[in-house]
């Protein structure tokens, strides 16, 4: 029997009911009358996933509950009018430590009689720990077995035993299927990069003691002059970095007046000695001093380590003299003065000279 052509489409759409509410709103001619949003809504995922030729459609951070899933199938698309598509959930019901309900949830849509879901598990890793934020989904297609992964971000560190005890009970889940003979299919967002080039330039990990070799590196002599400037500033904004403090903070959704309590670094301006507020603002005092911490991150046993004791840990997440890019900028500009144009800035990271 001839293997049927499968077209599987995966995307991170953020919250899947404004996503649904753009997709209708730019692909209609007009406003539905009123009573008829939902038949609307219907009508516009139909036409886009036929424009796709989609068989197999896999979202992530879909940032719907179960109840508001079931409660509102036809207006989420979770059903479809005239059977044109199943689909299976998995969300974050606010039962794991420290998540609130509607956080992440992956989905999965089929539309082909080829690849009807024989078999389902919105738990498929087998631990309610790592099930219960709603990251995975497990159907079988008959031909192959999906998995629809929304993997963990590390935070800055905080998170990467979790992250890594999930992966690999993807992995265990993965082999489970191969070892009952089963082809298996991985997609989603995996969070992981393999390269720094993997990454936009403003988010990586780099090296700021490379600052005078990207200089030397590049050609456009406005860049070289914002990056010599970054390099002769970079010693004292590390200095000033290596002795700053963190403090509570507030601030106030305009919305609503509501207040939060956070924390952000604050260091001393490398020339007049004031005392500048760092963003960005964080939850805890450990995730705020971790984004300026200058000589090193690391992890052991799900603890952070800064600074020195970082190069003892199992995982070394910054080496010494590394920031976040952003970071980097914003101590530059903030302590120093010192603004490097975003062009200036992609132009030394594609030299290779920032990469740690």
């Amino acid at each position: 029997m001839a293997t049927a052509r499968l077209h599987l489409v995966s995307w991170n759409v953020a919250g899947w009911k404004t996503t649904l509410d753009e997709l209708a709103r730019t692909t209609r001619d007009a406003a539905p009358p009123p009573g008829r949003e939902t038949q609307d809504r219907q009508a516009r995922l139909g036409a886009w996933l036929d424009r796709l030729d989609a068989d197999v459609l896999c979202l992530q951070e879909v940032k719907l509950t179960s109840k508001s899933v079931e409660d509102d199938a036809r207006f989420h698309c979770a059903s479809a009018d005239g059977d044109k598509w199943e689909t299976f959930w998995s969300c974050n019901d606010g039962r794991a430590e420290g998540q609130r309900a509607g956080l992440n949830g992956v989905a999965t849509f089929c539309r082909r009689a080829d690849f009807r879901v024989r078999r389902a598990s919105a738990k498929p890793l087998g631990d309610p720990e790592l099930d219960d934020e709603g990251r995975c989904l497990m159907t079988d297609h008959g031909a192959f077995v999906l998995f629809n992964a929304y993997v963990p971000n590390a935070s800055g560190g905080r998170r990467l035993d979790f992250k890594l005890r999930w992966l690999a009970a993807l992995r265990a889940a993965m082999a489970r299927e191969r070892a009952a003979g089963r082809k298996v299919v991985l997609a989603g967002d995996l969070n992981t990069v393999a390269d720094p080039c993997d990454r936009h330039h403003f988010h990586r990990s780099v090296v700021a003691s490379g600052l005078s070799e990207a200089a030397d590196a590049v050609g456009d002599a406005s860049h070289k002059a914002a990056l010599a400037r970054a390099a002769a500033a970079w010693p004292a904004v590390r200095a000033a970095l290596a002795a700053r403090t963190v403090a509570p903070d507030t601030t106030t959704k305009p919305s609503t007046g509501e207040t939060f309590s956070k924390f952000r670094c604050r260091a001393r301006h490398v020339e007049s000695g004031a005392v500048v507020a760092l963003p960005p603002y964080e939850l805890s005092e450990e995730a705020a001093r971790t984004w300026y911490e200058v000589d090193g991150v690391g992890i052991d046993a799900g603890a952070l380590a800064l600074g020195p004791a970082a190069a003892d840990c199992d995982y070394l997440l910054r080496r010494p003299g590394a920031l976040a890019a952003e970071r980097l900028l914003d101590a530059l500009d903030k302590l120093a003065g010192v603004k490097v144009p975003a062009e200036a800035f992609r132009a030394a990271c594609a030299s290779g000279a920032l990469d740690p």
